[in-house]
């Protein structure tokens, strides 16, 4: 983690940095699940099979349904959000003129 030179840190043979990225996502459901790998192991075994089983279009559903009280403004029209998308879920929800 201390290493200056990225080429030397082996980061790219580790995803641990992307499970510490996603310890602050934007989205309280994944970082709350990515946390879980820093708090001690528990003594009692778990079902983790509702946890493993979600995927990112039920997180998705899940986030699009709630009704938000605060909204993203973008001050320039962009050209295209979802140019690769092509029958992405995304792509279901938002349209650009």
């Amino acid at each position: 983690m201390d290493e200056r030179d990225p080429s030397k840190s082996n980061a790219l043979d580790s995803s641990l940095w992307e499970v510490a990225t996603l310890q602050s996502h934007v989205l309280p459901s994944v970082a709350t699940a990515a946390r879980f790998i820093s708090n001690p192991f528990p003594s009692v075994e778990w079902d983790l099979a509702s946890v493993l089983e979600i995927n990112e279009n039920d997180i998705f559903d899940k986030e699009i349904s709630k009704k938000s009280k605060e909204f993203a403004l973008n001050l320039e029209r962009p050209a295209s959000m979802f140019l690769y998308c092509g029958g992405e879920k995304s792509s279901q929800y938002w349209k650009l003129f």
